[in-house]
């Protein structure tokens, strides 16, 4: 689902994902012409839509896993925290790029 647009040109999502791995996410996205920013493999050619500050990587962050134990078989649920880079590019998003409604 769509949580924020920027300018037209980049959006912030989010997605239920059953099972995948981080280049299965990007290689995804990438097919449905929606690359990670900073993706250095499947985001080639993708221009960022304004200036962004240096990340050490690309603009991906799971904030939430569920899972069920494999000896207790209790089901598990684990959030953490937005990462600073991923608030560092949101901020540079919305300051240069603009939110679009």
């Amino acid at each position: 689902r769509v949580l924020e647009r920027f300018g037209g040109k980049a959006t912030l999502i989010e997605c239920d994902l059953e099972t995948g791995r981080q280049h299965q996410i990007r290689a995804h996205m990438r097919h449905l012409n929606h690359p990670l920013l900073n993706d250095p493999v499947y985001g080639r050619g993708f221009q960022p839509p304004c200036k962004l500050p240096e990340t050490p990587g690309q603009a991906l962050q799971a904030y939430k896993l569920q899972f069920t134990h494999p000896v207790s078989e209790e089901r598990l649920t684990v959030q953490v925290p937005e990462a600073g880079y991923m608030a560092q590019t949101l901020a540079a998003l919305r300051s240069a790029c603009g939110v679009a409604e």
